[in-house]
Order: C-alpha cells, then sequence, then structure tokens
C-alpha cells in the first residue's frame, strides 16, 4: 500500500478538501501526514484537524508551515 504525505493549502476553494477527502478514502492508499501551506498555516492547519475529526482519522499527523515574519 503507498504511503503518502499530503501537501496542501485548503481555505478559499474547495478543491483541497475534496483531494483530501479523495485520498482518505481510497482504501489503497495510506495517508501518514497532511502539511499546510501559505499563510496564515496554522488556520489552514485547524481546517484539516476539523475535517479528520469529521471523518474519525484524528490519528493522521498535521503539521503548519513555519511562519516568517
Amino acid at each position: 500500500m503507498p504511503r503518502i504525505l499530503i501537501d496542501t493549502d485548503p481555505g478559499q476553494d474547495i478543491d483541497d478538501l475534496l483531494a483530501i477527502l479523495f485520498a482518505l478514502r481510497r482504501p489503497e492508499l495510506e495517508v501518514c501526514a497532511i502539511t499546510t501551506v501559505t499563510l496564515p498555516s496554522d488556520r489552514r492547519a485547524r481546517l484539516i484537524k476539523r475535517l479528520l475529526r469529521m471523518l474519525g482519522r484524528t490519528g493522521i499527523p498535521v503539521a503548519a508551515a513555519a511562519s516568517w515574519k
């Protein structure tokens, strides 16, 4: 089974969330972690965590990119 890491910038458009949902529903894929990019990456990470809670997949780690100031 292929193990994948998803690097994404969810937020204004639904396409990233749909792609994550699709990957999580595929029995032949194992999503090992999800990272978020593009500021505000911490808010984007919270969005992903909310999606994972709704799907009952809270065991997948989520990390936000560093914020540069």
